[in-house]
């Protein structure tokens, strides 16, 4: 009965004491820890709360070794902010409730997620890394709904050709529509045009070696006349010394004709005229033409 009587009276004090605490004024507790956990909830809905009242800026949770700060959660109520960082005054990784967006470095956020901050080389504003050596990073860009893709894909290469560096842009409907490579060049797979005037365009290339004739036709592939905007070419001689020689060239040794002749399945390049000391050497033709 004794035991009985002690149990309830601890249990009245401790009811007594959380009331009292609840309502206190500038009280604190403080645990010493004496397991790993040092504070547990259980239940189905587990909240802590902080109950901020006063003209105080900050409420939050700090985090301490020994007696310095190392960060903490501070949510600052003059700008409706929730605040990792390092210190209640130091914009971190911050939630904007007013906007409902992301900032990083920033307290007011002008996008869903704007990172503020000066980059440098080696310390960039976002990185992208990929964990495979043999592919490369990619971020997408979708509509909601729409089961189409932009991709922007870039893989850097462990070997010493500048070429095997490439960046992407890339999108479901077509493939890759244009690759850039750690040499410089860039490669466009579609059609370009050089402003709203101008034609869409592509250019072909067409090598190969002439018939030990005075003319050699090519087939191109090509159908409709209308759809040719340019074409040029030349004959490498591969004697010494070498020379590439031009349609039309006036020295009669080298003389000799360059057309496009079509007919009603197919437009092939033709050449006419040509010297015997042009036959059989390699030809390159360009065709320019449009969409």
């Amino acid at each position: 009965m004794k035991n009985s009587s002690k149990l309830l009276v601890g249990l009245s004090t401790a009811l007594v004491s959380l009331l009292l605490l609840e309502n206190a004024v500038a009280q604190s507790v403080t645990i010493t820890p004496g397991a790993t956990n040092t504070i547990q909830t259980s239940n189905s809905t587990n909240y802590i709360d902080l109950k901020k009242t006063g003209t105080n800026t900050f409420a939050g949770f700090r985090f301490l070794q020994n007696q310095s700060v190392r960060g903490g959660l501070f949510y600052n109520d003059e700008q409706n902010v929730i605040n990792l960082s390092n210190a209640s005054n130091s914009q971190g990784l911050i939630w904007n409730n007013t906007s409902q967006r992301v900032g990083i470095g920033v307290n007011a956020p002008d996008a869903r997620l704007h990172i503020l901050t000066n980059s440098t080389g080696t310390v960039p504003h976002l990185l992208v890394q990929e964990n495979n050596n043999s592919d490369g990073a990619r971020i997408n860009f979708e509509n909601f709904g729409i089961e189409r893709t932009w991709t922007l894909y870039g893989k850097n290469s462990s070997s010493t050709i500048p070429s095997d560096n490439v960046l992407n842009i890339y999108h479901s409907s077509f493939g890759n529509i244009a690759q850039f490579t750690g040499d410089g060049n860039t490669q466009l797979n579609g059609f370009t045009q050089l402003g709203a005037d101008a034609p869409k365009i592509k250019v072909k290339k067409f090598t190969g070696i002439l018939d030990n004739d005075a003319s050699t036709s090519i087939e191109t592939a090509f159908t409709d006349f209308s759809k040719i905007v340019s074409f040029t070419g030349y004959i490498l001689r591969s004697s010494i010394p070498q020379l590439a020689i031009n349609p039309n060239e006036e020295d009669n040794d080298f003389h000799y004709v360059l057309r496009l002749l079509g007919n009603a399945q197919n437009i092939d390049i033709f050449f006419s005229q040509v010297p015997p000391a042009l036959r059989g050497q390699t030809y390159t033709v360009y065709i320019t033409f449009e969409e």
